[in-house]
């Protein structure tokens, strides 16, 4: 997910991670509680988020790139960086 992407996230709205799995292999999903963005630093971002019950924290602009609004691309994403991980181990044993 790029800067302009974030900005258009809507409250109650999820996004997916492309690094985290849950136990069944689907993409982790966490719901978007509150967008900050700053008049005067408008490169910077602030995204309040909530996963289950108990956890909260929050993304900032430098940590956009393991996130998508869109479950499909997170997947792909995933998929895609699970296979050079897999031919890099297979290259060096």
């Amino acid at each position: 997910m790029n800067l302009n992407q974030a900005k258009k996230l809507a409250q109650g709205q999820w996004i997916y991670s492309t690094t985290n799995r849950t136990a069944n292999d689907t993409p982790t999903r966490v719901k978007v509680l509150s967008i900050k963005t700053w008049k005067r630093e408008p490169d910077r971002i602030l995204i309040s988020c909530k996963h289950g019950i108990k956890v909260f924290f929050k993304l900032n602009e430098r940590e956009l790139d393991t996130w998508e609004s869109d479950e499909e691309t997170a997947d792909k994403i995933y998929n895609v960086n699970k296979r050079k991980d897999t031919e890099y181990d297979k290259g060096t044993s």
